[in-house]
């Protein structure tokens, strides 16, 4: 399937279907263009702290995702930080501040993603 095909409410992760089946690569969208990905079975370690983010050690590498309700319900599969240890998120990608301004309160919104 295409990780296109079913996105959250503001756009900003792209989620396996309901199939049960993981997905392989997470994949780390920035504004700039640039991408990287990272294979789930490399991750090591998740840490969730709401005013830090979601830090993820994989490899001897760190993804830092900071941003604004990332533990939160943000569709029907849950929570970003849930589906990615659950490996059922195939990307996810830095907002644009057009969508900070328009997105709920309770919404999603990745303000970075560093590497």
């Amino acid at each position: 399937k295409d990780a296109t095909e079913t996105t959250c409410d503001t756009g900003c992760a792209g989620w396996r279907d309901e199939s049960g089946e993981r997905t392989e690569i997470l994949e780390l969208r920035r504004k700039s263009g640039v991408i990287a990905a990272l294979l789930y079975s490399w991750l090591d370690f998740a840490v969730f702290d709401p005013s830090a983010g979601i830090t993820l050690y994989a490899r001897g590498s760190k993804v830092v995702i900071r941003g604004r309700n990332l533990n939160a319900g943000m569709n029907t599969r849950g929570a970003l930080f849930q589906g990615i240890i659950h490996h059922r998120v195939l990307w996810i990608r830095e907002s644009e501040r057009s969508e900070d301004l328009t997105a709920s309160e309770s919404g999603t919104f990745i303000e970075s993603i560093a590497w």
